[in-house]
């Protein structure tokens, strides 16, 4: 040990190595167990390896999964990444990161738990996979308007109710569309007692589940659900739009974009989004790179359910720039 290295510090370096190296938690979480900055844990594992406290070989039969993850979440300050592996079929691609948030969730799922949810495929898929489980005043509330064609089973209003029936819990719905045709609309419908009354109640939820969507048209679930044309969807993306969380319209930057269909959405605003503590992300496939990578960096996200192809993919997005 050297001298200028006493005892005390010796061993928080130890147990600061066998949280990361060895537990596999993130620099964040081992930050929360300690009670200190995130930065200081990043320095402290350096110091692990300057002086030789640990030493890394890299060994071909390594976990590639795990080292995602952890970049994953080092990079963007995530709570938690969940990393499913790669497969030659993407639609068994959305099962598997479906089932895999499933799991993930399970823990969080308590009495008097309030559930914010979103829509899409691969968010149904996780609604598919929560086993049943009965709890006392769980709620489910939809965070925004529905899409009122396409669908009905990937849309907010189901998935709201399947789940809170998974939880012997209740639902509140937003009796709208998730677009409007004008502000002046969108004025009307926000000042009618149950639209605002759900939106209310979805302010205040614990745990957001939302699918992280693209607007490249060939992958474009609201194309899918015949909710965008191609155009529509191609023109969004021209004009900066990389994807959608939870109906709000993105940049390359994470930045909810100043645009008309933002201002015609009927749902929660980004502000009150952001003050969700659990806001969990699901996306499958390596297309969807640019909308997570956005969504990511937007800090939308604090759990993050992907799989190996759409991880390798935003890593190497923001690596490259």
């Amino acid at each position: 040990m050297p001298k200028e290295l006493d005892a005390t510090r010796h061993d928080l370096l130890v147990d600061v190595a066998k949280l990361y190296w060895e537990q596999d938690l993130t620099q964040q979480q081992i930050a929360r167990k300690l009670g200190v900055a995130r930065s200081s844990i990043s320095n402290l594992l350096k110091l692990c390896r300057d002086l030789r406290i640990v030493e890394i070989r890299i060994n071909d039969d390594s976990s590639h999964i795990a080292r995602l993850r952890r970049e994953l979440c080092d990079k963007f300050g995530l709570a938690d990444a969940v990393v499913v592996p790669a497969g030659p079929d993407p639609r068994q691609a959305t099962v598997h990161v479906g089932l895999a948030a499933a799991a993930r969730i399970r823990p969080l799922l308590k009495d008097r738990v309030r559930i914010g949810i979103s829509w899409g495929t691969t968010l149904y898929e996780l609604v598919r996979h929560v086993s049943p489980m009965p709890l006392e005043g769980a709620e489910v509330v939809q965070l925004h308007g529905g899409l009122g064609e396409g669908n009905p089973e990937i849309d907010g209003f189901g998935l709201a109710q399947k789940l809170a029936e998974k939880l012997h819990g209740r639902y509140r719905i937003v009796q709208a569309p998730m677009i409007v045709r004008n502000v002046a609309l969108k004025k009307l419908l926000l000042a009618e007692k149950g639209i605002s009354a759900s939106l209310k109640r979805g302010a205040g939820v614990q745990i957001a589940l939302f699918g992280i969507g693209s607007n490249n048209p060939g992958i474009s679930s609201l194309v899918r659900a015949g909710y965008l044309s191609k155009d529509e969807s191609r023109a969004l993306a021209e004009g900066g739009a990389i994807g959608t969380v939870c109906g709000f319209q993105i940049g390359a930057n994470g930045s909810v974009l100043p645009i008309d269909v933002n201002r015609r959405l009927i749902g929660i605003d980004s502000g009150t989004f952001l003050r969700i503590p659990v806001r969990v992300g699901v996306a499958a496939g390596s297309l969807k790179a640019q909308a997570v990578a956005a969504a990511l960096r937007g800090r939308f996200v604090t759990m993050l359910v992907v799989d190996e192809a759409a991880a390798s993919a935003v890593l190497a997005l923001c690596t490259d720039g």
